[in-house]
């Protein structure tokens, strides 16, 4: 008995081709489960950052100690996110910037405590906003 090959069997590889087809199907599937991650933390970075916006305008306009505490945290979990997102890139052997990171993130932490001096003294709320902005612009370069 003849076996006829058809089309399919030599355009298609015959049954390793179907394997690597569904390698490539399985492959997208992980490549979008990767991107759909990523652009939840995106998300939730960015949503973050618009808390820290919003605080920071209602600590403008009335500086209280609760509110203080609660832009520290913002901060606090900011830096978290953009230190564990770089022992990943570190793990995947990304070593350009790590000193330039390293300093943002001392450069955000010793305005935390100059906002707390600052916070302290009364008739400084225009220091108070630009030592916001730099915290904000340290964690944006840091993230984003």
């Amino acid at each position: 008995m003849r076996v006829k090959k058809t089309s399919e069997d030599t355009l298609g590889g015959g049954e390793f081709g179907k394997t690597a087809k569904r390698g490539v199907a399985s492959q997208g599937a992980a490549s979008g489960a990767f991107s759909f991650s990523t652009s939840l933390e995106d998300a939730e970075i960015r949503e973050l950052l618009q808390r820290l916006e919003l605080l920071g305008k209602q600590m403008s306009v009335f500086p209280a100690e609760s509110m203080l505490l609660q832009y520290r945290q913002l901060v606090a979990e900011l830096l978290r996110r953009a230190v564990n997102s770089l022992r990943v890139r570190r793990d995947m052997k990304w070593r350009r910037g790590d000193r330039n990171f390293f300093v943002i993130v001392e450069k955000t932490e010793s305005m935390l405590d100059a906002l707390d001096d600052v916070f302290q003294r009364e008739g400084e709320r225009t220091k108070m906003l630009q030592i916001m902005e730099e915290i904000k612009g340290c964690l944006i370069s840091l993230l984003l």
